[in-house]
């Protein structure tokens, strides 16, 4: 009985202690995470509020659509050429 009376507060001491390590861990990881969104967040505002990205983009774009313009005219010159094959000029 007397042994239970001492160990009833060591267990109970441990066991706060345990909590309390698990709870500063858990607050220094949120305080971690925390940190690294505020850095995130600078990285998007400069890169959403930088013209060269946009400009980089637009031109990138209009580059895409050139290529795609001349894919379809040598489309035409192609079926056009099979076309004349198969039936003939005429």
């Amino acid at each position: 009985m007397e042994t239970m009376s001492i160990a009833m507060p060591v267990i109970a001491s441990a066991i706060g202690t345990l909590l309390a390590v698990m709870i500063g861990m858990a607050l220094s990881k949120l305080n971690g995470i925390e940190s690294h969104l505020e850095q995130l967040n600078g990285k998007v505002f400069a890169h959403i509020t930088s013209a060269n990205n946009h400009e980089a983009g637009f031109a990138k774009t209009d580059q895409q659509i050139l290529n795609l313009m001349q894919t379809i005219k040598v489309a035409h010159s192609r079926l056009d050429h099979v076309e004349e094959s198969v039936h003939g000029k005429g």
